[in-house]
């Protein structure tokens, strides 16, 4: 009996366990670790793959992701970061990563112990690597804040708290690290003025010739334009949003010998543009400016982009059709 169930299965398995080693690393390459460590456990097929570098390739880092439950008398029970887990990834999996994305979060504390720990990776895996830097090999990094805070009983009273002080501090160490870094995108950072300016001289200082996309998606709380987004010499992409610009920052960006593209990326809702702290204040670039750019300039092809619904906008000389955002 024993023998023949056993062919039976042999004979009937569903095939999970013989697919492709390529389709089953883009599926691994989907999952949170949580559930990767699950599927290392199926088969030795499944763990070969689940410890392969294309699985661990792009990671995302998300809120209560490796944290524990801990009482403390004056909050009660929280969630704290575990910092055994964190170092052990970051030993495993971190020379393995290509692109590392970091979502909107709510517990700042374990964000800025993620970054604190991560950056010193170098000390981590002292003598376990052969350069002792992991995060060299990250080409890609996202960062997106958007942190709402509710005043009152109405969801209508939201105050929206930027980025700044030790996390910012936190957040400009780390990308220190990443020696090989070619693609930035900082979105929803909602930084003061002046903090906005230090963070990009400091981002330009370390990766101005090397840079080849950039996204900087509402950087500030208010309107304002920055000149060091178009000094970044090997630029191929750049994403900006409107509120940045001015006719300075357009007439630089010109320059760029190898930018391809330039997004211009604007929020709408319900076929309006949206204007908010954020946007208000901002003064539109002259038509002069656009078509001194359109003069010098014949390698960039500039797109309009608008996330939410969709919106027309025509005029004599443009006629711009923004659809729904796929961001």
């Amino acid at each position: 009996m024993v023998a023949e169930y056993s062919s039976y299965i042999f004979n009937h398995h569903d095939g999970w366990a013989t697919l492709p080693d390529f389709l089953l690393e883009e599926i691994f390459s989907r999952l949170p670790p949580k559930y990767l460590a699950r599927c290392a456990q199926v088969c030795s097929n499944w763990y070969r793959l689940v410890n392969s570098d294309y699985a661990w390739h792009e990671f995302h880092f998300q809120d209560f992701m490796f944290t524990r439950r801990r009482f403390t008398l004056h909050a009660g029970w929280q969630m704290y970061i575990d910092h055994p887990r964190i170092r052990m990834l970051i030993v495993r999996a971190t020379p393995k990563w290509r692109k590392l994305v970091i979502e909107p979060i709510t517990i700042l504390f374990n964000l800025y112990e993620f970054f604190r720990l991560l950056a010193n990776a170098p000390k981590v895996c002292d003598g376990i690597y052969e350069n002792d830097r992991p995060l060299n090999k990250i080409r890609s990094f996202s960062f997106e804040w958007r942190l709402h805070v509710h005043e009152g009983d109405r969801e209508q009273e939201m105050v929206q708290i930027g980025t700044g002080g030790e996390m910012l501090r936190s957040l400009l160490f780390l990308l220190s690290q990443l020696d090989g870094l070619v693609d930035l995108a900082l979105r929803e950072l909602q930084l003061e003025v002046w903090e906005g300016g230090v963070f990009l001289d400091e981002v330009l200082y370390k990766f101005g010739s090397q840079l080849s996309s950039l996204c900087i998606i509402n950087f500030t709380a208010t309107a304002q334009s920055f000149l060091q987004v178009s000094l970044f010499l090997e630029l191929r992409r750049l994403v900006l949003s409107a509120q940045h610009l001015n006719e300075d920052v357009v007439t630089l960006i010109g320059d760029l010998k190898l930018l391809q593209s330039f997004i211009i990326y604007q929020v709408g809702r319900k076929q309006f543009l949206l204007q908010n702290d954020k946007t208000t204040g901002a003064k539109p670039v002259s038509m002069k400016t656009w078509l001194l750019f359109k003069q010098n300039n014949k390698h960039t092809k500039i797109y309009l982009q608008q996330s939410g619904n969709y919106i027309l906008i025509c005029n004599k000389q443009f006629s711009f059709v923004l659809s729904q955002s796929v961001w």
